[in-house]
C-alpha cells in the first residue's frame, strides 16, 4: 500500500467537512493517499477519500500502525497514535463529551494536549509535522502501563470476591 494519512471518524460531528478538508489538504501536502474509516457509512460525503469499510479489531489497529498520520475523534485512535509514535491528531467529537475528556486526560499526561483541537480552522499543517516520542521517556510511559495494569488486576479481584 501507499503512504497514507488515515482519516477515522465516531459519531456525529458539525465539524466533520471542516475537518475532512484538512485531512485532504494535508495528504495532497504530504503527497500520501487518504483512506477513510468510520463508524457510520458515509461514503457519499468524501469522494476523494479512499473508503475503508468495516475494520476488525487487527484491521483497525493496523492501520493506524501503516499510516503517516492519524486525524480522528476516536479516544482508542489518539492512544494506539501515541503507541506506535505516529503524527496525530484529534478534533474534537461534539456529540460526546466524554471521549473529548477522555483524550485529553491520555494527552495531558504526556504533555501532548496541543494536539487535541476544538476549532481546526485555528491549526495548521506545520503543527502536525513533529512526532511525539512517548517511549523516549520509557521509565514514565512503564510506569503508567504498569499502573493500568495494577489497576486492572484490582477490579479484576474485587468482582471475584463480591461473587463468592
Amino acid at each position: 500500500r501507499k503512504p497514507y494519512v488515515l482519516f477515522f471518524v465516531m459519531g456525529q460531528n458539525n465539524n466533520i467537512m471542516s475537518t475532512y478538508i484538512f485531512a485532504k489538504k494535508f495528504a495532497e501536502e504530504t503527497k500520501t493517499d487518504l483512506v477513510f474509516l468510520s463508524d457510520n457509512d458515509r461514503w457519499y460525503r468524501f469522494h476523494e477519500a479512499t473508503h475503508y469499510g468495516i475494520a476488525s479489531p487487527n484491521e483497525f489497529v493496523g492501520l493506524i500502525d501503516g499510516a503517516e498520520c492519524i486525524i480522528t475523534n476516536s479516544f482508542h485512535a489518539t492512544a494506539f497514535s501515541l503507541i506506535y509514535d505516529k503524527k496525530f491528531i484529534a478534533f474534537e467529537r461534539d456529540c460526546n463529551k466524554n471521549a473529548g475528556e477522555r483524550i485529553i486526560s491520555l494527552l495531558s499526561l504526556f504533555k501532548c494536549r496541543e494536539r487535541y483541537l476544538n476549532d481546526i480552522e485555528q491549526y495548521t499543517i506545520e503543527n502536525i509535522d513533529k512526532n511525539i516520542n512517548i517511549k523516549n521517556d520509557k521509565k514514565y510511559f512503564y510506569k503508567l502501563k504498569q499502573e493500568s495494569i495494577d489497576y486492572i488486576y484490582k477490579i479484576i479481584n474485587k468482582c471475584n470476591y463480591k461473587s463468592n
